[in-house]
């Protein structure tokens, strides 16, 4: 075995704090970037942060103008909004309400422990045993009937049976018999779509039992749902599509960026520094602002220059809507634009668009090409063409996954009824058996 050393001459990229802060910014979607110049803004006393029109007012109250994209604004003192107050939790409804109830105070306070025990859902599933509660276990049972005669109907069940059934007195009065009868004998066939036999084991006619099942339906199997999780994400489109000259325009939507405004105390500190130290700290801090709004304004060209691109190509998906959506892959975009697949990749996704057809991520508009006696037919068209069907069949006589390929087969599209099946279950929508309906 030799040994030696060999000099080479090689060229590598090697990723920058400032490149790795493009990227992140170019694929944050709408609420991260919001997220992310806050905290920036925050580690920068150079700048001030004002949060974009959606956090501060309704959705429907956006303002039309504005200034251009996320900018560094001068000395303004334009109030700021506030955010609307959350809504208070699950546990302080419930607790005002025990609280309040007029029950012996043993109860309520036996009631208000086992508040703590309610899952996500709004279940009481993992009780201890009765002896856990020592002295106060006598009055469980009252207190576990206390905790269900809060609003809202169904809280504090231990099972989806018993959920159910709590808010049956809600379901007309001519209907709540049968209603019972299904909770408690029949809710297996109810989910299964298995109507004849519900129709002979209730003895009732088809309008009846169908009435019956509607009004189950509507019980809230989860009533602890509303209450749960993180705040709610809104779905806030960066930029706007509008008919014009005959074609179509694609425009920034102000009201979705944030705002950036330059500190005036710190700028007056960095015309007249106190010390060497102080001056090369605001330099440095000055050169990260000016660094952050080269990439806001290159994130929003990358944005407009995609979905410019994208609207040329989808021409028949504006003119006549979503069922003639064109394939279109990130490659033909990428060479259109002289970028990588990865910059478009990162440039659709989690970012909206306003269309004539209502609000698009970008990426919906990517979709493989499908085997057909027509050129250009997409997934996402086949999706639309199976969601119309759906919308327009018998409820008596739903389509079935070999009847919607069979359809789909006369109109010159080959897909099999896998696909088929795969296609709705992705666009959430239940099986036929699911979607019949008696009368």
């Amino acid at each position: 075995m030799q040994f030696e050393l060999i000099q080479e001459q090689t060229q590598k990229l090697v990723m920058t704090t400032q490149m790795r802060q493009a990227i992140e910014l170019l694929q944050c979607a709408t609420a991260e970037l919001d997220s992310l110049l806050a905290r920036m803004a925050l580690e920068n006393p150079l700048v001030e942060y004002e949060p974009p029109a959606w956090t501060r007012t309704s959705l429907a109250q956006w303002p039309a103008g504005g200034s251009r994209g996320p900018v560094v604004q001068g000395d303004g003192d334009a109030p700021w909004g506030l955010e609307p107050a959350g809504e208070p939790s699950l546990y302080d409804q419930l607790d005002l309400q025990l609280r309040t109830s007029g029950a012996a105070p043993p109860v309520i306070r036996l009631a208000r422990r086992l508040l703590g025990y309610l899952d996500d859902s709004g279940f009481l599933g993992d009780l201890p045993p009765a002896e856990a509660f020592a002295e106060d276990a006598r009055w469980l049972d009252d207190a576990v009937a206390l905790v269900q005669s809060c609003d809202p109907p169904g809280i504090g069940a231990r099972s989806l049976q018993e959920c159910l059934l709590l808010q049956v007195p809600a379901v007309p009065a001519s209907l709540r018999p049968l209603v019972r009868q299904l909770i408690e004998r029949h809710l297996d066939d109810v989910a299964a779509g298995r109507w004849q036999r519900l129709c002979q084991a209730l003895g009732e006619p088809k309008d009846r039992v169908q009435a019956a099942v509607d009004a189950l339906r509507r019980l809230n199997p989860r009533p602890g749902w509303h209450y749960a999780g993180e705040r709610p994400v809104y779905v806030v489109p960066e930029l706007e599509v509008r008919p014009w000259d005959g074609g179509y325009l694609v425009l920034p939507r102000e009201s979705a960026y944030p705002r950036l405004r330059w500190n005036r105390q710190y700028l007056r500190l960095l015309q007249s520094p106190p010390d060497s130290r102080t001056a090369e700290f605001l330099r440095q801090k000055q050169q990260s602002v000016e660094w952050l709004l080269r990439c806001l304004e290159q994130r929003r060209q990358t944005l407009q220059r995609v979905a410019e691109a994208i609207v040329a190509a989808q021409q028949p998906f504006f003119q006549h809507g979503p069922s003639r959506l064109q394939p279109l892959t990130l490659r033909e975009v990428a060479d259109q634009l002289g970028v990588h697949e990865s910059t478009v990749s990162r440039a659709t996704r989690g970012k909206y668009m306003q269309t004539p057809y209502g609000i698009w991520e970008l990426k919906s508009f990517f979709s493989g090409e499908l085997a057909s006696d027509h050129e250009g037919v997409s997934a996402q068209a086949v999706k639309q063409l199976m969601r119309d069907w759906v919308a327009q069949e018998d409820p008596r006589h739903p389509l079935s996954d070999q009847a919607i390929c069979e359809r789909l087969q006369a109109a010159g599209i080959h897909v099999s009824r896998r696909t088929v099946a795969k296609y709705r279950e992705q666009m959430a929508i239940p099986s036929s058996n699911k979607r019949r309906r008696l009368a």
